[in-house]
């Protein structure tokens, strides 16, 4: 381990631990980021080595390379602050959107409620504008503070480009989420609070246990791929340790032993089965990351 400015920063630190579905290897540094200054203090020792910067949140949507990732990964789950004013949300980018999500439906603030039982970072949701049950985050976001390499800086909704799980920042990497500014709509407490309860319920009946990365595909129009994967009998298909979930055909599990490259060959398979129903390749809905 070394210290820089007060920065713990890891030797090849094993990121499988940071990941869902439990996949990974090493990264070369690793340091966890819980202030800005230590942010600045990080990027400073990356430049300062030469080093490549990958940022990464909670790891739900997330699969990385058996070799790992080179350079520095940056963990910001550390800057987590949550602060509600009137109908106005602030949260840094390492907040949990269930917690952000929790917090909101207790104080009568409606936009969030489909965000529970979802397991990313406030950042990682906005990189990836996730969303359920017809909500998505980027519904509710006004303006994203990002660290642009050189100093921190606001964009608009607009200019976030959010598109269906997707927005600039997956074309940007080097934008890095640092805090959101959501507004969101006063409701009843009690409606709300119903709302989550079916989606609770919705969530337990549909969505499998275990380690997964979520959905593995998007929606392809209006074409549900884990249905396309479910009339074609892949439930319960295996390769090596990687599974496609007897619960959810759009979902793979880690049996236990699984490797990334057993995750990519079934991920494989099953674009080659919903091609061959439908004529359409799907999109993979879950980053994958690292050296290959």
């Amino acid at each position: 381990m070394t210290v820089f400015n007060n920065i713990e920063i890891l030797n090849n630190e094993s990121l499988a631990k940071y990941t869902s579905i439990g996949i990974g290897g090493n990264a070369d540094y690793f340091i966890k980021i819980r202030s800005k200054p230590d942010l600045y203090a990080a990027i400073e020792w990356a430049e300062k080595n030469s080093l490549p910067i990958t940022v990464i949140g909670r790891g739900s949507k997330l699969l990385i390379s058996d070799k790992g990732i080179r350079g520095v990964v940056l963990q910001l789950l550390g800057m987590d602050s949550m602060v509600i004013e009137d109908r106005f949300v602030y949260a840094e980018a390492g907040a949990s959107l269930i917690r952000l999500a929790n917090l909101t439906v207790s104080q009568g603030l409606r936009g969030l409620e489909w965000a529970i039982g979802i397991p990313a970072s406030v950042g990682g949701a906005v990189t990836m504008n996730a969303g359920a049950y017809d909500g998505s985050i980027s519904d509710c976001i006004i303006e994203v503070e990002v660290f642009n390499g050189t100093g921190f800086e606001r964009l608009s909704n607009e200019q976030c480009q959010f598109d269906y799980r997707q927005s600039v920042f997956m074309q940007r990497p080097e934008l890095i989420i640092t805090s959101a500014k959501m507004g969101l709509v006063p409701d009843s407490r009690e409606r709300l609070q119903e709302k989550v309860n079916l989606y609770k319920q919705k969530r337990a009946a549909s969505q499998p246990m275990g380690r997964t990365c979520g959905s593995t595909f998007k929606k392809i129009g209006d074409v549900s791929p884990g249905e396309v994967l479910d009339k074609a009998g892949l439930k319960g298909y295996t390769i090596g340790g990687a599974m496609v979930s007897p619960a959810h055909a759009n979902f793979i599990i880690n049996k236990g032993n699984a490797t990334c490259q057993d995750v990519l060959m079934l991920i494989e398979y099953m674009q080659e089965t919903i091609f061959e129903k439908i004529g359409k390749m799907p999109e993979l809905e879950i980053r994958v990351l690292g050296e290959f």
